[in-house]
């Protein structure tokens, strides 16, 4: 077997600090399911088998100040270190995931600490209201919350096992490092992958997608403890050719526009797109975004920009985990500020008359039981 290469990106950006962030990301998340190979072979993943993989790593992965994330489409681990001792601490977290192996007890153990947790942040209706969002904002992934809990509730050891060494290879892997790593260069984190036994056979996640002329705007409306609100905006681009790259241009700028209400979350993938907001009152959002003068494109481009900049300087962790999450949608994250930088009102206008975009929108709405 070839070693695959890595793909890393280092910022040697001037901190403050002597810090170096790190972020590991992997190809997948509790929203994906279903992969297949460059080879056409075809496979599924327990959704939960990643917050399983990281409730086991939390108790055998020895890292200080270490985080894990399972979000809809990536999973992230990520830590802080110095510069004589990150190639080390990576090395600490990559070498377990090699030919990765677990004890039954220790994979039941991780399987109940899921349970618990899952069980635990279920009681709140904003949880429950967020997770219900994704269910809209990932329709062409064919996510359903009752898939999620089954899952977590039937992964079984054997099966963990030989998926972890599936989805965990070198060729679903991304790594971002951030700040004075002037004694550092790429070489030297692609050793580390010379020893990574699993293989390298490149992986995507896919989906058959849903007809988007089908898909109509919904409101749902739950009883619970309290009173919230979410609205999700979906994206369908039925222009075949528009990268990914500016899909997410597109919706940092309209997420920018909507600044009357608080942002959940801003995600694009390779089949899906969608922003999920937090709002006071129920109304409709998507009007707000099907004329965008250049005034208002050039206030939330500033924006965009400066929120970018804000997160390097004062939340280099956060930037960290969003430029690894871009990489593994095929963006680089100096390319892409650059790019977003430069764009004119023009160009925009342009990408977004080529998108032939269609928005639908979706309310979840949870109002407080009367007693």
């Amino acid at each position: 077997m070839a070693n695959a290469k890595l793909r890393i990106e280092l910022n040697k950006y001037d901190m403050k600090s002597d810090k170096i962030f790190v972020c590991v990301g992997i190809g997948g998340g509790f929203a994906t399911k279903r992969y297949s190979t460059n080879t056409g072979e075809t496979f599924e993943l327990n959704l939960a088998l990643f917050n399983v993989l990281f409730n086991y790593m939390r108790k055998h992965i020895n890292i200080s100040a270490i985080k894990y994330d399972v979000q809809r489409t990536v999973s992230l681990v990520s830590f802080t270190s110095k510069q004589e001792n990150v190639l080390d601490d990576l090395s600490k977290l990559l070498m377990p995931l090699s030919d990765f192996k677990c004890s039954e007890e220790n994979f039941l153990e991780a399987k109940e600490d899921t349970i618990k947790a899952f069980e635990q942040q279920f009681k709140h209706g904003s949880f429950r209201a967020l997770f219900k969002s994704f269910e809209f904002a990932d329709l062409n992934k064919r996510f359903l919350l009752k898939d999620l809990i089954s899952d977590i509730e039937s992964i079984e050891y054997d099966d963990f096992i030989i998926t972890v060494n599936r989805i965990v290879n070198p060729n679903n892997i991304c790594i971002y490092v951030l700040g004075k790593t002037t004694e550092l260069d790429n070489t030297q984190f692609e050793k580390i992958a010379s020893n990574f036994k699993n293989h390298d056979t490149p992986i995507t996640f896919w989906e058959e997608g849903y007809d988007p002329y089908l898909k109509q705007d919904a409101s749902i409306v739950r009883l619970a403890k309290e009173n919230y609100n979410l609205t999700v905006l979906t994206f369908d681009f039925l222009s075949k050719n528009l990268t990914t790259f500016s899909k997410k241009i597109i919706l940092d700028i309209f997420s920018e526009c909507l600044n009357a209400c608080t942002i959940k979350d801003i995600h694009v993938d390779a089949v899906d797109a969608s922003i999920i907001l937090e709002t006071e009152t129920i109304e409709p959002m998507k009007s707000n975004l099907f004329s965008i003068l250049e005034s208002s494109y050039s206030v939330a481009k500033k924006k965009c920009v400066e929120r970018y900049a804000i997160l390097i300087e004062c939340y280099p962790d956060i930037f960290a985990c969003e430029a690894t999450s871009l990489m593994l949608t095929g963006i680089y994250i100096d390319q892409y500020i650059d790019f977003l930088n430069k764009c004119t009102y023009a160009l925009f206008d342009e990408i977004i008359k080529n998108a032939d975009i269609k928005i639908s929108e979706a309310q979840i709405v949870l109002r407080k039981e009367k007693k």
